[in-house]
């Protein structure tokens, strides 16, 4: 469960420490601190990023309701990664999240070759039997172009920015059309470098 720890501010200021640990149902139905006065202010968070001092309490809630939705804690790192810059997003936190995640991988090389099956660029390596995916670098596929585009973090997997699906479409979303990572240089590269070793044994 999140919770927060919610001072009141009044006592704070003449040494005393009187507050209480609040969830989302309390904050909900109003309650604060048990002080006197009316100011407060959030002086610990448990299970939720910092989001300083005076949040606003309604995308407060909007945040611990979604972390405690996600229990796997993809919320939970989307959020944290840019905690300070999501408060435009009230209201439409978690459409915007499930809009950017891709979902949890073993590594970044998993989530790359995954992303190159799911737009098509390849077979699924289980059955594929073309013996040119053995010289497909998906570490460096990753370092050199998708990194540009998603976030790694504790295993969970999210395009970046408002305008990152111009460049990586996400598969299980609905198409946008645009420019896709296939267009990118390095992508490019890889297709030419393949291209010419296939001329070669040939």
């Amino acid at each position: 469960m999140t919770k927060v720890y919610m001072s009141c501010l009044s006592s704070y200021n003449n040494g005393l420490l009187r507050g209480a640990w609040r969830d989302a149902d309390e904050l909900e139905a109003g309650k604060r601190h048990p002080g006197s006065g009316e100011e407060w202010a959030i002086h610990d968070y448990d299970g939720v990023p910092n989001m300083g001092e005076h949040p606003d309490i309604e995308f407060l809630i909007e945040v611990m309701r979604c972390i405690e939705g996600y229990e796997d804690g993809s919320f939970f790192h989307w959020f944290n990664h840019d905690s300070w810059n999501m408060s435009h997003l009230k209201g439409e936190l978690e459409d915007h999240f499930r809009e950017q995640y891709y979902g949890k991988y073993d590594s970044r090389k998993a989530f790359a070759e995954e992303y190159a099956i799911e737009v098509g660029w390849l077979s699924d390596p289980l059955t594929h039997t073309n013996p040119l995916l053995r010289y497909i670098d998906f570490d460096w596929y990753w370092k050199a172009d998708l990194r540009h585009s998603f976030t790694y973090s504790n295993g969970h997997v999210w395009s970046i920015g408002d305008d990152s699906h111009s460049r990586h479409q996400n598969p299980r979303s609905k198409p946008r059309g645009g420019r896709t990572s296939c267009d990118s240089g390095p992508t490019r590269r890889i297709i030419r470098r393949i291209t010419r070793h296939c001329a070669a044994v040939q």
